[in-house]
Parts: structure tokens; sequence; C-alpha cells
């Protein structure tokens, strides 16, 4: 392994404890801090000793890191408290919930904003209780979003907090790639304890099912979800493995799923309790991998927007399906100002070229 060639091992050693920081070059560490894994690899630093040049760049990256996720604890707690007051049913996904349900702790995942699910039906109810609140919609649109954006589109963000709210109605901007019911999910939630605040979020299940469509839509060029999925993998039971498969067909995201296991095996974790997987799957995740290996974001352009129109086409579960992502993908252009366009391309860390 040369210097600046990453290992694929990397994931299944911070995930079990294993990583040899001392070991790190600097190139490795920066590749981890792009990967947005730095704050866990730091945690495995041993004391007792001086931090070496590599180690002393994770550290300063996990406590970067530590003070934007303490803005997304801060923001999570009060809008729960919002909601729960307006008695509408939420449920908060990725972020500091997925970190104390798969780690115990928020400050072993890095956050940079809040995720809320909500039932689509209760969009405007949850926007006035925002409003009320002293939030405002990012892109300055004071109505509740209308029909053309909930049918076009997943989630509106809100301005208003120490960090940006993304309030999503739906799993997947394409209807039918991730169609889990949210009074399905509402049904399977856990509560986990942030700070003193009971929060709702997906069941374990659930969670790896998003994590699995969330990586794959975002084309895994962070390996901070392949961490995520590779944790929440490893803790399922045999059962819960097969559970996802079964509730992921009809959902329209078993090849998601399928996939994100591949890449989870290619990580390194040992496994001999899931059915096998196809072919395709493990070629793609071995591609996948090495494509993302630097944890450079994806430059926003033309042909790279028409790759990943095609590869959502690829996983959508049938030609229905991937024709009305088009369509929806068209009724975006249409229905998403430019500034509201900016903060979905940010929040995936996505920085569009200069024209």
């Amino acid at each position: 392994m040369s210097e600046t060639e990453p290992d694929f091992r990397w994931i299944a050693a911070i995930a079990d404890g294993s990583l040899d920081t001392g070991a790190l070059t600097e190139a490795a560490a920066t590749t981890l801090l792009r990967h947005g894994v730095a704050g866990p690899a730091a945690r495995l630093i041993p004391t007792g000793r001086p931090a070496t040049p590599a180690e002393q760049l994770l550290l300063a990256a996990r406590k970067r890191q530590l003070m934007q996720t303490m803005a997304v604890v801060g923001g999570t707690k009060r809008v729960n408290t919002i909601l729960t007051a307006a008695q509408i049913p939420h449920l908060f996904i990725k972020g500091p919930a997925l970190a104390l349900q798969t780690t115990g702790a928020w400050q072993d995942r890095r956050s940079c904003d809040v995720d809320l699910l909500v039932a689509p039906e209760d969009c405007g109810r949850v926007h006035k209780a925002l409003l009320a609140a002293g939030l405002s919609r990012y892109d300055k649109v004071e109505t509740a979003p209308s029909a053309l954006m909930i049918w076009a589109h997943c989630e509106v963000g809100y301005a208003g907090l120490a960090a940006p709210l993304d309030v999503h109605w739906r799993l997947d901007a394409t209807a039918g790639v991730c169609d889990l019911p949210f009074s399905d999910l509402q049904a399977r939630r856990e509560i986990v304890m942030l700070e003193g605040s009971a929060v709702p979020t997906f069941g374990k299940v659930d969670a790896w099912i998003f994590t699995a469509i969330h990586g794959t839509r975002s084309e895994w060029f962070g390996w901070k979800w392949l961490l995520d999925a590779y944790i929440q993998f490893a803790a399922l039971t045999p059962d819960q493995r097969q559970d996802a498969r079964n509730r992921a067909k009809p959902a329209g995201c078993l090849k998601a799923v399928l996939l994100t296991e591949a890449l989870v095996r290619a990580c390194g974790l040992v496994d001999s309790t899931s059915s096998a997987l196809p072919a395709w799957a493990t070629r793609l995740a071995k591609k996948i991998l090495l494509e993302t290996c630097n944890g450079k974001a994806p430059k926003s352009s033309v042909g790279h927007a028409m790759r990943r129109k095609i590869d959502g086409m690829a996983i959508a579960p049938s030609a229905l399906v991937a024709a009305s992502g088009f369509a929806r993908a068209v009724g975006r252009t249409l229905a998403t100002p430019a500034k509201y366009r900016q903060h979905v391309l940010t929040s995936l860390g996505i920085v569009p070229q200069a024209k």
C-alpha cells in the first residue's frame, strides 16, 4: 500500500477500534478528513505519548467537528420541542440521533445540519409551527411548500437555528425508490436520549435502509456514510438483515440495500450470516470504492448531473419509477429558486463549478 493510496480496511478498523493511528501518514490523515471520518479516527489515538503530525490533523478536525455537531444537537432539541408542543409526529434522521443509535455518543459522528422527516400531509402544520418559533424558509418564501414542490422535491430547508434545518416528507426525491410510508416508520420508531431530550428516530432496520439509499444517491463520495453502514449492518441480527431486504423490495430500494451490503463486505466485514449477493453488486461496490477513494465531492456540472440521473435510473425498481424520477427532476428545475438549489448542493458537500 503506497503512502497516498487509501486502505479500504480503514472503515473496518475505525468501526472495531483497531486502527493504528500512529502508523498513519499526513496524506492518509488528510484523506480521512475529506471522507468525514477524522473524528471517529481521532477517538482511537492513544494517550500517554505525543501525537504524531498525522494524529494532530485528526485531533484538530475532531475539535472542529465537535463544535459543528454541538450546533446540530442544539437545533435538534429545539425543533423536537417545537413539534412535540404542536403535537406533530416527526422523526429525526441521520445526525446525532444516528450516532446515539450506532455508537451511544453523539460526539462520534460529524453532523452538519438537522434532518427531519414528517408526513407529507403535515408539511403545512410543520411550516406554521416553525415560522411561529422564528424560523423561515431558506429561500425566503413565506408560504408552506406547494403541491408542485412536494411532488418534485423530498425536502425544504429552513433557517433560524445555529445549524441548517432540512424538513423531509419523502426519503428520496423520486417516489417509488424508497417508498417506506411515514406511518410505518413512525410505528417502528426508537427513542434516543439526546442531552436530556427524548428524540424520536428510525428503528435500526429502517435506519440501515435509509443509509443505503442516502449513500447510494450521494454516490458514496464520503465514507462517513460507509462507516455508518458498516456499523449498522454489523449490529443487525441475521433476521434483521433479511427483514431489511424484505422491506426494501416492495419499497423500491432493494438494489441500494444489496449494493450497500456489498460495499460493507468489500471493506472487510466478515459475514457468513446473510444471503449471497448478486455479482453486479459486488462488481459495482469495488468500482465505487476505487472512484471515491480520494474523498473529494463530485463537482456540479451538466455532464455529472446527467450521469447521476442515469445512475439513479439504474437503481430504480422499474422503468415507470425511473421515468417518474426524470419528470420530477424537470419539476425541480421549475420549482426550485437558485438560492434554495445552492443550499441543497451545499448540504451534499457539492461545490458548483465556476462558469
